[in-house]
């Protein structure tokens, strides 16, 4: 589901999505979704438990850019996208650094550094995981003492 929070706030959706394979796309006007979840409640109740599981995860996210190092938040956010869409990551840097909830500058530099350690290779608007195990040692921070 992508949207479903405009629906029950009645404001439009803040963000915007971009497929990244041959995709179809069903579109439900408001108030026939909304007659639909008004004679099937086990429907509302299941994107209930959607929305409050990306509630959770949202609040996970915040968690860990308060307290992790950006190093760690960048190799989370490849680790992510890589158990979704493999080894090749149609991203840019900035895109990454968005996702990572950091600058650009600083998206280039630790990009360059896993570049230079040889667990990421990076061409024009794409980013190719090369070593999965270093990037997830990366991910989990510094070991605890």
């Amino acid at each position: 589901m992508f949207g479903e929070v405009a629906v029950f706030e009645g404001k439009p959706y803040p963000a915007s999505a971009q497929v990244v394979a041959d995709t179809k796309i069903l579109g439900i006007k408001k108030k026939d979704f909304l007659s639909f979840l008004s004679t099937r409640p086990w429907v509302a109740l299941s994107i209930i438990n959607i929305l409050g599981g990306r509630l959770r995860d949202a609040q996970g996210r915040l968690k860990d850019l308060a307290g992790e190092r950006v190093e760690q938040r960048l190799a989370r956010t490849l680790l992510m996208l890589y158990s979704k869409l493999g080894p090749t990551l149609p991203f840019t840097r900035q895109e990454i650094a968005d996702m990572a909830g950091t600058t650009t500058e600083t998206a280039i530099r630790v990009t360059s550094q896993l570049k230079d350690r040889g667990i990421i290779r990076s061409i024009r608007g794409k980013i190719i995981i090369l070593d999965e195990t270093k990037l997830r040692l990366l991910s989990e921070g510094p070991p605890q003492v």
